[in-house]
């Protein structure tokens, strides 16, 4: 019975002592203590900022609506051999009216303020095959000029052509 009592005791003291510590840490290795001050901090109204922008891209080529030409393929276009990429410009009249004739691969679209524009272009048209968006990068692997075009992407040569 007395080490029932004992241990009430040493419980019941270990429970004071933590109930009576809130206003004070302590520091660990010497024993020492110092009063904490709780405040709350003031909730400062901020804006956050914008994470994603509706990607926009304009290639500054010039429009082109006859002939064909023939460049040697560059080693980046060895996985697109044997397929027709439509290059096209999602707002341009030429580009909607070459779509409709158009048997391509995919689509690289070249001109383009948001994802919209690309939507509402492939509902006016009808096109199934999948769009790309270009990127300066994309528009100097691909060594375009000019669009509407058809690219054929072959062994050795690619083929720009208006000959939809």
């Amino acid at each position: 019975m007395p080490m029932n009592v004992c241990t009430l005791l040493f419980l019941y003291f270990i429970f004071y002592s933590c109930a009576n510590a809130q206003e004070i840490i302590d520091l660990g290795t010497n024993g020492g203590t110092c009063e904490m001050d709780f405040q709350s901090a003031p909730i400062v109204e901020t804006q956050v900022p914008e994470m994603f922008n509706e990607p926009s891209f304009t290639a500054h080529l010039e429009k082109w609506t006859e002939g064909s030409y023939t460049k040697p393929r560059p080693s980046m276009l060895k996985p697109y051999i044997g397929k027709s990429i439509f290059v096209f410009g999602a707002n341009d009249a030429a580009s909607e009216a070459a779509a409709a004739k158009v048997q391509a691969d995919m689509g690289l679209c070249v001109d383009y303020t948001g994802l919209k524009d690309i939507s509402s272009f492939r509902e006016r048209t009808k096109i199934t095959f999948p769009v790309q968006l270009a990127n300066d990068y994309i528009v100097q692997v691909f060594n375009l000029k000019s669009y509407p075009v058809l690219v054929k992407v072959k062994e050795d040569t690619v083929e720009y052509s208006t000959d939809f």
